[in-house]
């Protein structure tokens, strides 16, 4: 099969060059017209396309806004810090600020404490206006606009900032938050990684290309094919309809980082083939295409294996990004095979350059690390085995958990403003409960009163509860008995948490930054609760923007998860096909295993979190760990053919692909670095685990799969002289 293949790609090579420069300038044109195709592509920065939307949660709750109003996100909030607020000269100053702010285009409600909440207007977030000193206080803005409209949104939180900032003197603070206020900075962050990471991630590639060869036209020609293929991804997502999203960001990192890799690899044969056999630039090319149509063909169908498995996600957002980061790995494949072969072969000068100062760098070293293997394989074995079973053991401290507060980091001012609501003022976090009875009645009986009254005190006893708000509140605090409270709620005196023909009542519950498993642990706790306060004859309903976003992040957690289980058992067959030999892929498989499990270590030992990015990592680095153990490995097999002794076949397998190993994981490594760039943890983390991977995969590769092989032919030899001569790996 392979030498059917190598035939086929140099025919196709020979066709290629045929037509002179028609297909690569053919490719220029498409490329051309689908930078003004991405150049449409548009954001959608909220956490919309996190949360659950369809359901039968998505459609009570959606049933509930209409209802009862959108309570969770409705509201944006200014903290404001001074010597005396209570003072009349501090009320006034609120009061110019809140006149500023209602005049607002989207603006309802305006409460502060020289407009405090009236009877009958919707239940705000905080359980009071002024701190106990008097310096600090707060004033809340509800918008007309829907949570999911982020883009509407974003000028209407602006223009509340501006609107605050303006009437406060010089020196006075003032810290913003809410749901769309932390949307927006979260949008903001995200597109400055998109610029910034992608910059960096080019000049990165660029410069360690450089470093490899010493030549600008080869950094040229191994980013030639990736950055078509980039471009090329991004018109197909806006031609879809796809939106740059939190998730679908990291589309271009992926697509370059890998793109050049196999460019790597496909220099790096061709010059093989010009210092080996003296061969010119056009039958180098044609060589190399024939040699590297295998293995360059097998690491892009594992890549897009591991990117395949996400599509077994239940977002549609994680779907999307898998499969547009299948289709750019795909096009960078392609265009690889048409322009790489073509600039090498119509570029590269006929005298043979010396190599780089790179490439003679990464080959002393590959090759004493690989002696250093070949000579004490039973000690790399045992190190090996220490690492995967040190990182296996700390998999019980393994964490599944997405905590947006803790994605901006502590000293972020969008972080401090939501310290101090929560502190001082009450929670912007939480569920919305939907209480009704079983035979359709009225909740404004004693009897149904005193089961949601038994039931708020019950669970604001609760240490993770900030706050419980109900109808059950008036009827505690004010004293009014059932029949009052009905001509109150007619007369719209109460907030409105009763459905108008009382049968229905809404029980908003404010908590801290849970994380999803804290989340869904504190809702099976109300449940508990209501089973013993409310009797089997009311019944809640967990709703609220809060609640669907928790069931999308710890639905997407699971999803990655699984998804990398389905990426294994993708690629693993992908690896037999492409070696066709049992003996090879099984000695691929613990250097391909101790990656992953290094991360998962490394993530359980630092306290990172198995969440958005680093689950989505884990799918997609198994895929390009695989590829350079497939290069070495099929290296290997054709090195075979010329030589009969393990360490002399593995020197010259070294020799050959040890550069490229390199030079791929320093790309890979400084594409994922730049991640480092943002202000997201997630994005952080999710680029320093791929890096801890790459480089334990680059271990594995250049030492730990040597050792292996070495060992395994000294059993083989020793069970061939004990007459059991099983087949030579």
């Amino acid at each position: 099969m392979r030498s059917s293949i190598g035939d086929a790609y140099g025919r196709l090579f020979d066709r290629l060059w045929s037509c002179g420069w028609w297909p690569q300038a053919a490719m220029l044109l498409l490329v051309t017209a689908a930078t003004v195709g991405a150049s449409g592509i548009r954001l959608d920065m909220s956490f919309r396309p996190l949360f659950v939307a369809d359901g039968a949660i998505a459609a009570q709750t959606e049933e509930f806004e209409k209802e009862f109003g959108q309570i969770s996100g409705a509201w944006i909030a200014a903290i404001v810090v001074a010597d005396d607020w209570d003072a009349p000269l501090g009320r006034a100053l609120i009061e110019r600020v809140s006149e500023r702010v209602s005049r607002v285009d989207h603006v309802l409600d305006v409460i502060s404490i020289s407009r405090p909440p009236g009877p009958g207007s919707q239940r705000s977030p905080v359980e009071r206006l002024l701190t106990d000193d008097g310096r600090t206080t707060v004033l809340l803005a509800r918008l007309d606009l829907p949570l999911a409209d982020l883009s509407g949104r974003r000028p209407v939180v602006a223009a509340f900032r501006e609107a605050v900032q303006r009437e406060l003197p010089a020196g006075v603070p003032a810290y913003f938050t809410g749901v769309s206020v932390v949307e927006d900075v979260y949008a903001d962050e995200v597109l400055k990684y998109l610029l910034v990471g992608v910059a960096l991630t080019v000049s990165g590639v660029a410069l360690m290309i450089w470093l490899l060869w010493g030549r600008l036209e080869r950094v040229l020609i191994a980013m030639a094919g990736t950055s078509c293929a980039t471009t090329l991804v991004l018109a197909l997502m806006a031609a879809l309809d796809q939106h740059i999203t939190l998730v679908s960001s990291m589309v271009p990192t992926v697509v370059m980082v890998i793109g050049v890799a196999d460019a790597i690899h496909m220099i790096s044969c061709f010059d093989d083939h010009r210092r080996r056999a003296g061969q010119s630039p056009r039958g180098a090319a044609r060589l190399m295409v024939q040699e590297m149509a295998v293995p360059c063909l097998m690491t892009t169908l594992t890549t897009m294996g591991g990117l395949a498995a996400l599509q077994a996600a239940g977002l549609p957002a994680i779907r999307d990004f898998g499969l547009s980061a299948i289709v750019g790995v795909a096009l960078a494949y392609l265009a690889n095979q048409v322009l790489v072969p073509a600039l090498l072969a119509r570029r590269e000068p006929r005298i043979q350059m010396p190599a780089g100062p790179g490439v003679r760098l990464a080959r002393r070293w590959s090759l004493l690390i690989g002696r250093q293997a070949i000579r004490h394989p039973v000690s790399v074995v045992g190190v090996a085995l220490l690492l995967f079973i040190g990182a296996l053991a700390g998999l019980g401290q393994l964490r599944f958990d997405q905590r947006f507060n803790e994605e901006l980091g502590p000293s972020h001012p969008v972080a401090a403003a939501q310290r101090l609501f929560e502190t001082h003022f009450g929670g912007l976090l939480g569920p919305e409960l939907v209480i009704y009875r079983t035979d359709g009645g009225s909740l404004l009986n004693p009897e149904s009163l005193a089961a949601l009254r038994a039931f708020s005190t019950t669970v604001s006893r609760d240490s993770r509860v900030i706050s419980v708000h109900s109808v059950a509140d008036a009827w505690r605090d004010g004293g009014e008995k059932p029949a009052a409270m009905t001509d109150l709620i007619e007369a719209k005196k109460l907030p409105v948490l009763v459905s108008a023909g009382a049968d229905r009542v809404a029980v908003i519950i404010r908590v801290a930054d849970l994380g999803t498993d804290g989340a869904i642990a504190f809702v099976d706790s109300l449940r508990e609760i209501a089973a013993a306060t409310l009797g089997p004859e009311m019944e809640i309903l967990v709703v609220g923007q809060w609640w669907l976003a928790q069931l999308g992040m710890a639905g997407l957690i699971d999803d990655l998860v699984s998804s990398f289980a389905w990426a294994f058992l993708l690629i693993t067959p992908l690896i037999l096909i492409g070696l066709r030999h049992g003996g090879l892929a099984l000695a691929g498989l613990l250097p391909n295993l101790l990656p992953l499990a290094v991360a998962m270590g490394f993530m359980a030992w630092a306290g990172i979190s198995v969440r958005i990015g680093t689950a989505m990592v884990l799918a997609i680095a198994l895929g390009i760990a695989v590829d350079d153990s497939l290069h070495m490995l099929s290296r290997y097999r054709h090195e075979r053919l010329r030589g009969t002794q393990a360490d002399h076949i593995l020197a010259r397998t070294l020799r050959h692909t040890g550069p490229a190993l390199m030079a791929t994981t320093a790309v890979l490594a400084i594409g994922f670095l730049s991640m480092l760039s943002s202000g997201l943890v997630a994005i952080r983390d999710m680029g320093l685990v791929a890096t801890v991977t790459l480089l334990t995969a680059l271990f594995a590769d250049l030492v730990l799969l040597p050792a292996q092989i070495i060992l395994v032919r000294r059993i083989r030899g020793a069970w061939a002289r004990a007459g059991r001569a099983p087949e030579p790996c």
